[in-house]
């Protein structure tokens, strides 16, 4: 599957960042875009929030409300000098009064096992945020069955390095599991660069621009899954506390997903290969893998 953000302008627009905590889920779609099944029908945006409920407290060690919302997934207009796109998709967090307003989104379908995650992005902003990509599956609610394979990039960190993890990466007593994670060395997140996550039955590799920064293999995934794309704070110790009124933006300009190896999946890889190669001015070529999906091909 390869999702194309490039040349959008019919559907780019900046939302208004919605400000109530209590209807910042019901924003509605920014765009036609995101109401196309060619949308729809592969990926899901979020609209769900870190309390437990009235007086209940916040999951996790959160300091601040988060709540997802649909505002915060839009196409923008790329007004870099130079730019080789027209436009892209953006997931925007942002600290406003009382909250915390947050995005993601995840595919429709958790059938995903071993699979190639890419994305040509960037992220912007102050301190304080995680964006990046993972998969995940949690079917107990007990936190050593997670299993979970991430690209996290922490805002309040340095620009050249990436967290990437195989959860869980902590106990529930609190300590640490130094095994399942990996803090690399990467080019600098802020610039355009290729994200991509390998997962094979034995190891999760990660890359950045085609070249392998870090390798897995411990708590390595082994039941399929679903994907899932985000930005976003909640205050606590692991994204740090986001400045009022300072918000993240990453910016996606394509999303590619590998996931079997049929002939007529290599057939439509070889078909993007050749799209990419006619619009992408980017000069590193990517190794291939051989990944599938568990059921139905999509």
């Amino acid at each position: 599957m390869f999702f194309d953000f490039r040349s959008l302008s019919e559907y780019a627009g900046v939302p208004d960042v919605r400000t109530n905590s209590s209807t910042a889920y019901l924003a509605p779609a920014s765009s036609d875009y995101f109401k196309h099944d060619n949308w729809t029908d592969v990926w899901d945006i979020q609209t769900w929030d870190n309390s437990y409920g009235p007086g209940e407290g916040l999951s996790n060690d959160a300091g601040v409300l988060m709540v997802n919302s649909r505002s915060n997934v839009f196409i923008d207009t790329n007004e870099d000098e130079g730019a080789v796109s027209g436009t892209f998709l953006t997931l925007r967090t942002k600290r406003i009064r009382g909250f915390q307003t947050a995005s993601e989104f995840q595919s429709v379908k958790n059938n995903y096992r071993f699979v190639s995650m890419r994305m040509l992005a960037r992220t912007i902003g102050g301190a304080g945020a995680v964006t990046g990509m993972y998969t995940y599956r949690d079917e107990s609610g007990e936190l050593a069955d997670i299993q979970e394979s991430d690209v996290e990039i922490l805002t309040r960190g340095p620009r050249d390095k990436i967290q990437y993890t195989n959860q869980p990466s902590y106990t529930d007593e609190g300590g640490d599991i130094p095994k399942a994670t990996r803090n690399a060395t990467t080019p600098d997140w802020s610039n355009w660069v290729v994200h991509r996550l390998d997962w094979t039955p034995d190891v999760v590799k990660w890359y950045v621009d085609g070249g392998e920064v870090a390798s897995i293999k411990f708590q390595t995934p082994k039941d399929a899954v679903d994907l899932h794309f985000s930005a976003w704070s909640d205050g606590g110790t692991w994204s740090g506390n986001m400045s009022m009124n300072h918000e993240v933006n990453q910016q996606i300009q394509w999303i590619e997903i590998l996931y079997n190896t049929t002939t007529e999946n290599l057939v439509k890889e070889n078909f993007w290969d050749r799209k990419r190669a006619e619009t992408w001015k980017f000069s590193s070529r990517l190794p291939e893998i051989n990944v599938h999906v568990e059921g139905r091909v999509l």
